[in-house]
């Protein structure tokens, strides 16, 4: 479905399809494109491969935010070192585990990067060691899910994500469009209902501290649980 269906199908359902409208297509337009981020927070539904990072010598931190991938991603999980006589994955880590398994790494040499470290300022990272000269201009890749990269504006205009996923989207707006404050549409019973169905398909939004524990990969303890005689967990 394109962006002109999507609204088409979300006027049908709020039984706004006669002008004047209600809901102006600019406010169900920026509804459905949320949805899509929404969704793809949620689920991680978009996957890529396509960006990189030329590095510098002797520069050990870089800024994400600074690259083509900008603010549209928001969790990265495989770095790797990529050029024409270089090849090699690196390993993801934090300040802390450094400290506990390399005593002392902050004063390592420059070299052949091994290491990323993640839990920077927010979308920056560190290689360890430092890129040495040989590394100048090497490119850093990176993956990860990311958001849409651009709001899909035209009629024609299509979610990023997978087809199977476009209709679904329609629960976010009709949850956003029943919660507004305005008595003629206002209905929270309904609006809970299909925020509820949008939540059973994509999922529950992380919070703020798991989402920063997922970005920097660090380990999250779970407590075990045991079986006791009558069953049951």
């Amino acid at each position: 479905m394109n962006l002109g269906q999507l609204r088409g199908a979300a006027r049908e359902m709020l039984r706004d399809h006669v002008e004047p409208f209600f809901f102006s297509d600019t406010t169900l337009d920026a509804r459905l494109n949320e949805a899509e981020r929404e969704a793809c927070i949620r689920a991680k539904l978009i996957y890529d491969a396509a960006f990189s990072v030329a590095l510098i010598a002797e520069q050990s931190t870089y800024d994400l935010a600074a690259t083509a991938a900008g603010s549209r991603f928001f969790l990265f999980d495989h770095f790797s070192l990529g050029g024409a006589h270089t090849f090699r994955t690196l390993l993801p880590s934090t300040e802390h585990q450094m400290s506990m398994r390399r005593p002392g790494w902050e004063e390592a040499d420059s070299a052949a990067p091994e290491v990323v470290l993640l839990d920077q300022a927010p979308r920056k990272i560190r290689l360890w060691p430092t890129p040495d000269s040989d590394f100048a201009g090497v490119s850093l890749r990176l993956r990860g899910f990311r958001l849409p990269l651009a709001d899909m504006t035209a009629n024609t205009d299509a979610p990023e994500i997978e087809p199977i996923w476009h209709e679904p989207l329609l629960d976010w707006v009709l949850y956003r469009c029943y919660a507004t404050n305005e008595w003629d549409v206002y209905d929270p019973a309904r609006s809970e209902r299909h925020l509820a169905a949008f939540e059973r398909r994509f999922g529950v939004r992380p919070s703020a501290d798991l989402h920063a524990l997922m970005s920097r990969r660090e380990y999250v303890p779970v407590a075990p649980r045991f079986m006791f005689g009558g069953g049951g967990w």
